[in-house]
């Protein structure tokens, strides 16, 4: 028998709230180093891409341990934060055979997990930014906007990807493998100018890709982004939650069934 729960708004944030942190503290129960391990993991990738692509095959892009750390982190976000939405409604399935709730909320407080880490993880990478580029300009103040059109991205992906999943477990191989060519169609470790021009308009339709490019200009380059373009990119992002969106509500009803 499934109880329906009746929840004010409050209750619906308090309930998200308590997922979200349940999830944060899980991850790291029983290992040593806990969450430091969340920040030593980009490290660790950096200084391996950094030899690569640096040291041995000679790319020469300005400021590039940071423009390297920042694309890795704002990569993890979309990769981890994805890969534990997909599977948010499955994973919690003995949750939503019991007690009904809008379903939405495990998804959406899985991927609030994820953002409580990569701001961790930020604020590592501004104070290396602060250390090897002490300069303030007014666009970092703009950074935040760039990080919520990830977080609604993220969250579209994973309604759409997690109510599909529930019907159909060859998901989770597929994303798997999106995502180890989307790192190397992402310009992570490498330049835009690389990119053929004929072939960029196609290229940038890549939403985590404008992403990055983004943050970087605003954090590293400080290059000047005006405020109404910033904002009219978020159309893009919030059309790509509303796919996803739109998936998750068509599949839900027979969640409880399928789990």
């Amino acid at each position: 028998m499934v109880i329906i729960m009746k929840r004010t708004l409050e209750g619906y944030l308090s309930l998200i709230w308590g997922l979200s942190m349940s999830e944060f503290k899980l991850r790291y129960r029983g290992s040593v180093l806990g969450f430091l391990w969340s920040l030593l993991n980009p490290l660790f990738i950096l200084l391996t891409l950094y030899v690569v692509f640096h040291v041995f095959m000679n790319v020469t892009i300005p400021n590039y341990e940071l423009y390297l750390l920042l694309g890795i982190v704002l990569w993890n976000f979309f990769a981890r934060g994805t890969m534990i939405g997909l599977t948010s409604i499955v994973g919690r399935g003995s949750m939503i055979k019991k007690v009904y709730f809008p379903r939405e909320i495990v998804v959406l407080s899985l991927c609030l997990t994820e953002l409580y880490t990569t701001i961790c993880t930020l604020a590592m990478f501004f104070v290396i930014l602060l250390v090897l580029k002490p300069e303030f300009s007014y666009t970092m103040l703009l950074f935040p906007l760039v990080i919520l059109k990830e977080f609604l991205l993220i969250l579209g992906i994973s309604l759409g990807l997690s109510a599909l999943y529930v019907y159909y477990r060859d998901i989770v191989q597929i994303w798997d493998v999106v995502l180890q060519a989307g790192f190397w169609v992402t310009p992570i470790v490498y330049s835009l100018s690389i990119v053929p021009e004929k072939y960029l308009s196609l290229y940038m339709l890549n939403p985590i890709a404008i992403v990055i490019v983004s943050s970087r200009d605003l954090l590293i380059y400080q290059t000047p982004s005006p405020l109404v373009g910033l904002l009219a990119g978020f159309a893009y992002y919030i059309a790509i939650f509303a796919i996803g969106y739109f998936i998750f509500h068509r599949l839900e009803p027979r969640f409880a069934e399928e789990v």
